[in-house]
């Protein structure tokens, strides 16, 4: 499991810190899944957009990323 935090983390040589916004997910797993939700309160006959950044520090393998947007 990782941590969700606001803090600017230094780690293995490499800075982190959140892209955009306030908070990022810092996870250190290897060979395992992990999984984040997020619940969003929406208004009928609006439009949201909903992004994300995902850096990978790996060596040299991929990342694979599923999302799923539902009810």
């Amino acid at each position: 499991a990782g941590t969700v935090t606001s803090d600017y983390l230094f780690c293995e040589g490499v800075p982190y810190q959140a892209k955009l916004g306030s908070y990022y997910y810092y996870d250190g797993a290897v060979a395992n899944a992990d999984y984040l939700y997020q619940m969003l309160n929406t208004t009928v006959d609006e439009t949201y957009t909903v992004s994300y950044w995902l850096f990978n520090l790996g060596s040299g393998t991929s990342s694979n990323t599923d999302v799923f947007v539902g009810y």
